[in-house]
């Protein structure tokens, strides 16, 4: 099972892809506040195990190499 360590160990050498997560998220909020409200309370987790991108309703977890490839607008659709 993959544990609230295991998601802080998982960022570790990794700080330039949550600052463009936290971007997306903050856009996200002011522009739907509503469903901002629920994915301000997803903890957010780089995993290199997945392909793309996944939720389990308490993290979203993303691949960098994925996210990587995806334009602004694509990136941002991970939040909707």
């Amino acid at each position: 099972m993959f544990t609230f360590e295991d998601a802080r160990n998982s960022l570790k050498g990794h700080g330039s892809v949550l600052p463009k997560m936290t971007h997306y998220r903050g856009k996200f909020l002011s522009k739907y506040p509503w469903f901002a409200s629920l994915v301000m309370r997803l903890e957010l987790v780089e995993r290199n195990d997945i392909p793309t991108a996944a939720t389990d309703g308490v993290h979203l977890f993303f691949n960098q190499s994925f996210l990587d490839q995806q334009t602004d607008e694509q990136a941002f659709g991970l939040f909707a």
